[in-house]
């Protein structure tokens, strides 16, 4: 089962980026948008608790895990918000380049963190795909991509994630931990909601064919991420999802024409497959 929930989530994830990437240029509010699919996660969460599926101790629930919940909530909401702010600035094979940024990064907190130490060929695929980020936001010697960065403070903001929810599910149980993280979430929302003044037309945006598809995309990545780290070791099951770098820019090129600077992309797609190889590897 391991695998499957591996495959399905790598699968949301080529969904969700090449539809988001759609709906951030048509000018999807970010914080209406993550409100919606937060809140449909949390009705999903209490339908599984409700029909068995999932279980649930509120009884073990102590000060150092509400802590962790807090700041899990304060991490996942900041990289959902900035995956739509970046996805909006940048090309969908570029911000895929970018967030593999990740693979790095969760292994080095997963080592620090969780004391998941990473084999030799862990860190050489890292390094290797933190070059391909190099070979796309360096346009020549003396000129640098910005519009990377916000790829790279959205890889980093999921993996500080990741280690939280890691984290919470291995001490709650994964009921537990959806039932307190998913309020929270939405709680956090809301308030930014109201202090940037969303309004009722910006919610119905949200029941467009394309947002809608980036809420289930969303729903079916983020929960087979979480049923997979259950089975997986958070750096292994990062490691599976970069794989779908390569579905992600075959699918932007077909379905958003973006084709530009194609050369760099190769390049930067071939180190970062290489880095991929040497970490699934060394797994």
């Amino acid at each position: 089962m391991g695998l499957l929930f591996i495959s399905l989530h790598v699968l949301g994830v080529v969904i969700y980026v090449v539809i988001l990437r759609k709906s951030a240029l048509a000018g999807v509010n970010p914080y209406a948008l993550i409100l919606v699919l937060q809140a449909a996660s949390f009705a999903i969460t209490l339908a599984l608790l409700a029909t068995g599926v999932l279980d649930y101790d509120l009884g073990q629930i102590g000060v150092g895990n509400i802590v962790t919940l807090i700041a899990g909530s304060i991490a996942v909401v900041t990289y959902m918000i900035l995956s739509v702010v970046a996805l909006k600035k940048m090309e969908a094979a570029n911000f895929a380049i970018a967030f593999n940024l990740r693979l790095l990064l969760t292994t080095i907190f997963a080592a620090i963190f969780l004391s998941e130490l990473p084999a030799t060929l862990q860190i050489v695929g890292g390094v290797s795909i933190f070059g391909s980020i190099l070979i796309l936001s360096l346009k020549n010697l003396r000129s640098i991509d910005s519009s990377m960065l916000w790829g790279i403070a959205t890889a980093i903001t999921f993996s500080i994630h990741a280690i939280f929810e890691k984290h919470n599910v291995d001490t709650l149980g994964l009921g537990t931990h959806m039932l307190l993280a998913l309020p929270l979430n939405i709680l956090f929302l809301s308030g930014l909601s109201l202090l940037t003044k969303v309004g009722t037309a910006q919610y119905k945006e949200i029941l467009l064919k394309d947002n809608v598809a980036v809420i289930l995309a969303r729903l079916l990545q983020g929960w087979m991420y979480v049923l997979a780290v259950t089975q997986f070791k958070v750096a292994i099951v990062n490691y599976a999802s970069g794989l779908s770098l390569i579905a992600i820019a075959i699918a932007s090129a077909l379905f958003l024409n973006e084709k530009t600077d194609l050369r760099r992309k190769t390049a930067a797609t071939g180190v970062s497959l290489l880095g991929l190889t040497c970490i699934l590897t060394g797994s």
